[in-house]
């Protein structure tokens, strides 16, 4: 891609006299005179703003911070309804076009504000936990001098996209949520909600199908709390291949047999003020997937047979049971499906589901496809660390 981008010829639209110096990487007119080169105003201030960021983090497999072994996260963040919000201000309640422009004026600027205080108070609330953190993935940086494992892309309004370590992508868009939600209540915006999507992927993984990928997430959270746009919702993909297809055909490929769909995704981020949500929300609740992921990063005498649970979900139902049964023989597998039952009932799930292939059947998806319970925690159980505050 890189190459056939650089076979094409640099078209240069922008009209200069026979006098003017240009500036020989933009082709645009050269107006500032550094570092012994005339170059554009443009690159000038590219240059400068490059010199401004942390020289942590200047490529993306710096933020594995092991090379290329490990995941990192791209994420999408955007804004639920923001169309309807300017609609809703420019009709209601305004005398005129004028007053009604001024009020959007006014949306827009404290949009901008929460949005960007979101992002700094993530950063921060990230930053902190990484150094109080006992996992070993994160030790990389604790260092005091180092900043948090992220890097922005692009912040305006309602529209967040950023790149950070993958074992932080999760939690930081869970964070970001919550951080929005206490933001824009404290301007008194208690209608403002967002939804989050993440990819997991390879640093050599193509950035631009990342971000699609991670766009495409971020519409099925949407898509999901569409009838409850109050809530903030967020869903994740875990690229594991070079494959490159739309996120929705990649699920119904992959992940969905029969009547059975794998994925509880998406998942909402309910703060303390919400009212407690309808049963079908609330077994979708991001706790409900920290808990279960959780108890399964603990269970280290029955990872192995939890890996082969794993991977016998996209196979059949009988190799399924097979992996199941080689669980629960063992003492320590029933206890563990025990205590997973248990811990569950909270959210609303039916025990009698847990342990088996029909473990949820859902209640407004399309097809009325049966859910996982397990998969979710399970796909993700390599990249789940202890933060200590779920």
């Amino acid at each position: 891609m890189q190459k056939k981008k650089n076979e094409n010829p640099q078209m240069d639209y922008h009209k200069v006299f026979s006098i003017t110096k240009t500036c020989e990487r933009t082709g645009k007119p050269a107006q500032v005179y550094t570092q012994g080169r005339y170059i554009s105003e443009e690159l000038n201030k590219k240059t400068a703003e490059a010199r401004k960021e942390s020289e942590d983090y200047k490529e993306l497999s710096d933020l594995t911070g092991d090379g290329n072994k490990n995941y990192i996260a791209v994420v999408h963040i955007d804004g639920n309804r923001m169309g309807d919000k300017i609609q809703k201000l420019l009709s209601e309640g305004s005398r005129n076009y004028m007053e009604g422009l001024e009020r959007i004026r006014s949306f827009s600027k404290d949009i901008e504000a929460i949005f960007n205080d979101s992002y700094e108070a993530m950063i921060g609330q990230i930053g902190e936990i990484i150094h109080r953190s006992k996992s070993p993935e994160l030790k990389k940086f604790r260092n005091a001098h180092r900043a948090a494992p992220f890097r922005k892309i692009y912040l305006g309004g309602d529209d967040v996209t950023f790149v950070c370590n993958g074992y932080v992508g999760v939690k930081a868009a869970e964070v970001f949520l919550r951080q929005l939600a206490q933001k824009a209540a404290e301007r008194g915006r208690t209608d403002i909600s967002a939804c989050a999507g993440i990819a997991l992927i390879k640093p050599k993984y193509p950035f631009y199908f990342a971000y699609q990928t991670a766009l495409q997430a971020c519409e099925s959270a949407k898509h999901f709390i569409s009838a409850h746009p109050v809530y903030n919702g967020l869903d994740f993909h875990i690229v594991h291949s070079n494959h490159v297809a739309p996120l929705s055909e990649t699920r119904s490929s992959q992940y969905v047999n029969d009547d059975i769909n794998l994925l509880m995704r998406p998942y909402i981020v309910r703060t303390s003020g919400e009212a407690e949500a309808e049963n079908e929300i609330h077994r979708h609740d991001i706790r409900a997937f920290y808990e279960i992921s959780r108890m399964i990063s603990r269970e280290e005498n029955v990872r192995a047979k939890l890996k082969a649970i794993r991977n016998a979900y996209v196979m059949d139902k009988l190799d399924l049971q097979k992996a199941i049964q080689g669980l629960t023989s063992r003492a320590e597998g029933r206890r563990f499906m025990e205590r997973i039952q248990k811990a569950l009932e909270k959210y609303k799930f039916n025990p009698s589901y847990i342990g088996s292939y029909y473990e949820y059947a859902g209640e407004r998806d399309d097809r009325n496809l049966s859910r996982s319970i397990l998969f979710d925690s399970l796909e993700y159980m390599d990249l789940y660390v202890e933060w200590g505050d779920e």
